[in-house]
């Protein structure tokens, strides 16, 4: 990863790669922030914002509110797709990467945690239909999560935030209540992004 010519270190072409993810988290970083701030402010909830790289999720923006501090998510971070709300979103139009997923195993992190392709192929196809994804104790035992998809001007989703938060205070019927908030808000950030839907 790091290069030596002669006496002077330098990165590799290796982090080239990472470029593009980095420029493009940056822009939409920057436009989502404020609007994490009233999601989490709205919600009572700790809002998340992550895009895809590889077959990872990556955190990128997160706003925390002094109602539900939890501290199991930070900036950086990266988890499997297959077991959180903001994956399933992020995948939710790319069969053939859910079927590379599956194809190389997958780690069970809770009871449950979906480790059967088929059962998650449903729950993605669930996704595409109501617009949000779900995360109840998949990823980690007491915490839940609702994520949903931002689009580009091109319709492509490129990011997808949500609310998160313990299941002492997010149980299922409760974080479900903020399903329309959340996609009110993913909407505003589309338009910002471009998005016409």
């Amino acid at each position: 990863m790091i290069e030596q010519s002669e006496k002077i270190y330098s990165l590799g072409k290796v982090f080239l790669n990472y470029e593009r993810v980095v420029l493009n988290s940056i822009e939409i970083r920057r436009i989502c922030l404020p609007f994490l701030d009233e999601l989490a402010s709205a919600t009572r909830g700790n809002a998340n914002l992550a895009i895809l790289d590889g077959n990872e999720v990556l955190y990128i923006a997160r706003s925390e509110t002094s109602y539900n501090s939890f501290g199991c998510f930070n900036v950086g971070m990266r988890r499997p797709i297959y077991c959180n709300s903001l994956g399933k979103v992020l995948v939710s139009n790319k069969l053939d990467q859910i079927k590379d997923i599956f194809k190389n195993g997958v780690r069970r992190f809770t009871m449950n945690t979906i480790t059967n392709e088929e059962v998650f192929i449903e729950e993605i196809e669930k996704v595409r239909l109501q617009g949000y994804a779900t995360d109840f104790e998949e990823w980690g035992n007491g915490i839940n999560c609702i994520g949903a998809p931002l689009y580009d001007s091109s319709e492509q989703i490129v990011a997808a935030i949500g609310i998160s938060g313990p299941t002492t205070v997010f149980d299922k019927d409760t974080i479900l209540k903020h399903v329309p908030v959340l996609i009110e808000y993913a909407n505003r950030i589309s338009g910002r992004l471009g998005a016409t839907r």
